[in-house]
């Protein structure tokens, strides 16, 4: 009876850590900076960086992308929706036709404020659709752009998780006032 008792908590064991060992290696996931240090992020490590001299930050995984810049507002010197409305424009340049499906309303968080526009853009006879967001960190001079492109079923999937990215990327700067004149 010993020895039933001890083989079945050893296996039970045994299934345990290898259970645990898969599942950890599949939630995994890897913290990203910008703007030096002073924003922070999480993503699952299915996400992988790509070289790209449009934008700070350049990730991919299957067949979407997630790409981040950051811009100071004493130097680009426009709004959050100003941002968001020429870097939309910036982006759909090249595409043979655009379309707005959907514009969110503004999300003000206990830290921040997110503008996001969804389009769908054809090039080439290949439709993709975008989400674009601006991040306003309060009491900061940042602004992060981003922009998550997918075909209309991964869009589906992940859009819900990139929404919720960007509700909790960490703001880690200091506090800027900022005066206008």
């Amino acid at each position: 009876l010993f020895l039933f008792v001890f083989l079945s908590i050893a296996s039970i064991s045994s299934l345990l850590f290898a259970t645990g060992c898969a599942t950890d290696g599949l939630a995994k996931e890897k913290e990203y900076l910008l703007d030096g240090a002073n924003i922070s992020f999480t993503l699952s490590n299915i996400w992988e960086e790509e070289f790209n001299t449009t934008h700070d930050l350049s990730l991919t995984k299957l067949d979407s992308n997630l790409q981040f810049s950051v811009y100071k507002k004493t130097e680009i010197n426009m709004t959050a929706e100003e941002l968001l409305n020429k870097m939309i424009k910036a982006e759909l340049v090249d595409s043979d036709s655009k379309s707005l499906i959907k514009k969110y309303n503004v999300n003000k968080t206990r830290n921040r404020i997110i503008y996001s526009k969804l389009y769908s853009a054809t090039k080439d006879n290949v439709e993709q659709q975008y989400l674009f967001s601006v991040i306003d960190f309060d009491g900061s001079d940042t602004l992060v752009f981003a922009v998550y492109k997918a075909r209309g079923s991964y869009m589906t999937y992940g859009i819900d998780d990139i929404q919720r990215l960007l509700i909790k990327m960490e703001w880690n700067g200091p506090k800027t006032e900022l005066a206008y004149n």
